[in-house]
């Protein structure tokens, strides 16, 4: 089975190699392929996120021009929710018989700290990195720091819920 991926990022790879392994077992292969979101490098909308996810999806069937089973766009953004930035994932699923499915994953509140900076036009992956950092993070804060900086959970929910919505013979 021919997986196509519209990004050569090693942790979207893992991340959907995981994914996948449990979802149809490991017999296929991933074909990632460098494709352009075509949107803003920060999304702060969930819209503009699975915009996105669905044109790295596209891309990577296009750029690939053979055929494959399946080809996954992955995309992080972000959501305003309450005042505060949440971390939203999309993931757009493209059969080879050209049907559209997409996943939703996340929310994962960002700290108001954090989110507060945001919203003054900082970028997120620069102030994340920084604030993980403060020794004064309890457990918990630095386990979510730590989610939303790898976005593996967020991205497997997203996975899972993409392929729910195909019906499958697997």
């Amino acid at each position: 089975m021919i997986i196509l991926l519209g990004s050569e990022s090693g942790q979207k790879i893992k991340i959907l190699r995981e994914a996948l392994e449990n979802l149809i077992g490991s017999e296929f292969e991933i074909v990632p392929i460098k494709v352009d979101s075509g949107i803003t490098g920060q999304p702060l909308d969930f819209e503009t996120t699975v915009q996105g996810s669905e044109n790295r999806a596209r891309g990577a069937a296009r750029i690939y021009g053979r055929d494959f089973d399946f080809s996954f766009g992955m995309e992080a953004g972000l959501e305003l929710k309450n005042g505060v930035y949440d971390l939203v994932c999309s993931v757009a699923v493209i059969r080879s018989n050209g049907s559209l499915e997409f996943g939703r994953g996340g929310n994962v509140p960002l700290p108001k700290e954090v989110s507060d900076r945001v919203v003054s036009g900082a970028y997120v992956s620069d102030i994340i990195r920084e604030y993980r950092d403060r020794p004064e993070l309890d457990v918990k804060e630095k386990t979510a720091v730590e989610d939303f900086i790898n976005r593996r959970r967020v991205f497997i929910s997203a996975i899972n819920d993409a392929w729910k919505n195909f019906s499958t013979d697997f």
